[in-house]
């Protein structure tokens, strides 16, 4: 055994623009512990199955880079290939995928693994992936949503199959959504298909689990989750002591070079942190980071990987954070482009981000929400019509491309609001020259949000959650449905995860 530690994505994630940032912050903390560690991207190998083709969004840098074509190719077939009985109407939240939101129990869930193991695809496509590698001490599966979570357990088993004595832990941000549920219910193990869960970041608590492992030593008891043994939180690592992701140059070549960008991210949740839909203060808590050294390792990978775009995964990235960055990209990495996302500020001038485009910001993502000053006040985000309409103008006025982040169907939200936030979208987008795009959301009340937690708060009745699943089913306005109808057959909208 000559490998300490080896971290896979599984699919599906609907993104083939740049490899996974989790993995490679984990893979950079295990090796600077000295440890043989790596990274296996499944996803983007599963996406290369299928033919690509859509040029569309090639000038945005960063998420929406993605082709469209081959991640829609690569989405119907993995729904077709994960076996899942179809769901009661009445277990499925409003205009969600009745698959991939994954509305279905334990059982469901097990049964349904077990199938995909016996069919053609599964084993095959995991066959030709694990066939050289090297057996590792410990196995992690990193699982940032529902869509997932079957493929996780059927790479487990599958591991626990060929590697019987390799303990498989799971991590990523559902685990840590999650992770109460799991330390309260067996279940989650899925008869010992997972052996541990990584809540939250789990850099050192991973190195301390592989070195006790690799010592015959008890593993730690802190920030390891059993299924259903109860939780011991342990501390996450202070600022100063977070690393540079580490990305590995034959993961990164599976990427189109048109497309790529490297993802950093320099804070950890949001500064803002009060929007009652978000579940980013549940996940991670904010925290700025050593933005200096960790972005100016990133500018060097990226020089030696040849890869000339960066996307910045801050939730909010302010603009004390953007100005920094954007000159570490001009004095080290002048021919760098990237993107980041940020919230609304009456500073953001086109004269200021005129300057930023000359240290290679292409790409923002804005995350209005709303244009309605009551549905605004109901999440608490309020931002005036002649601030959002400043902003995208100066935005476009520096020639940066917009991402306008939009929400509809909203506790209380009316059709005719729907339509008209749609028309003012629309507005933009005609006047942008390519330049607006839109991220379309029917809102879902999803695990540990505001929302969720007091819900008779805000007029929502919650129904039924899988116990793998985000979102709740709800009293949804019953006009979305035919609404979904009508965003799905828009340019830009978003695609289900």
């Amino acid at each position: 055994m000559s490998r300490d530690l080896l971290v896979i994505t599984p699919p599906f994630s609907p993104f083939d623009a740049g490899p996974p940032l989790g993995p490679a912050v984990l893979i950079a903390h295990a090796r600077a512990a000295g440890l043989d560690a790596a990274a296996l991207d499944l996803n983007i190998r599963f996406l290369r199955l299928f033919v690509g083709g859509s040029s569309q969004r090639l000038h945005v840098v960063g998420d929406h880079a993605k082709d469209r074509v081959r991640v829609d190719s690569a989405r119907r077939q993995f729904v077709r290939s994960l076996e899942l009985p179809a769901a009661q109407a009445d277990r499925v939240p409003c205009c969600a995928d009745p698959v991939l939101s994954l509305p279905h129990d334990f059982h469901e869930l097990d049964r349904a693994a077990t199938e995909m193991r016996r069919r053609h695809f599964w084993p095959a496509f995991l066959d030709a992936t694990f066939g050289d590698l090297q057996e590792p001490r410990v196995l992690g599966v990193s699982i940032m949503g529902p869509a997932q979570v079957v493929p996780a357990l059927v790479i487990a088993r599958y591991a626990k199959q060929i590697w019987p004595n390799v303990p498989v832990v799971a991590g990523g941000s559902h685990v840590t959504l999650l992770a109460d549920a799991i330390a309260s219910e067996v279940r989650y193990g899925h008869d010992g298909a997972f052996d541990a869960f990584l809540p939250g970041h789990s850099e050192q608590v991973l190195v301390d689990l592989v070195d006790a492992i690799a010592r015959g030593l008890p593993w730690p008891q802190r920030g390891v989750v059993l299924a259903g043994k109860g939780r011991k939180t342990a501390p996450e690592l202070p600022p100063a002591a977070w690393l540079a992701p580490v990305f590995e140059p034959a993961e990164v070549q599976l990427y189109d070079a048109a497309r790529l960008s490297l993802p950093v991210q320099l804070s950890r949740g949001c500064s803002y942190g009060k929007c009652r839909f978000c579940t980013y203060p549940a996940v991670e808590a904010w925290t700025r980071g050593n933005t200096t050294g960790i972005a100016a390792s990133v500018l060097e990978q990226a020089t030696s990987l040849r890869a000339s775009k960066i996307s910045v995964k801050d939730s909010l990235f302010d603009r004390k954070a953007m100005d920094a960055f954007g000159r570490m990209v001009a004095d080290s990495a002048a021919a760098c482009t990237w993107s980041c996302t940020t919230k609304l500020s009456a500073g953001m001038r086109a004269a200021w981000l005129a300057e930023l485009h000359a240290a290679g910001l292409r790409t923002v993502e804005l995350g209005v929400e709303t244009i309605h000053p009551r549905l605004q006040k109901l999440i608490d985000k309020p931002q005036a019509a002649a601030l959002i309409d400043g902003v995208v103008a100066a935005y476009l006025e520096a020639g940066i491309a917009v991402v306008i982040n939009l929400l509809y169907g909203l506790p209380g939200d009316t059709e005719a609001e729907a339509h008209a936030q749609l028309a003012w979208f629309e507005a933009w987008r005609r006047r942008g020259g390519g330049l607006v795009h839109g991220s379309h959301n029917l809102v879902e009340v999803n695990r540990s949000s505001p929302f969720a937690k007091s819900p008779g708060v805000f007029g929502i009745s919650l129904g039924s959650v899988g116990p793998w699943a985000f979102s709740y089913m709800w009293n949804a306005p019953a006009w979305r449905t035919s609404f979904a109808a009508e965003l799905a057959s828009i340019d830009g909208i978003r695609e289900a995860a």
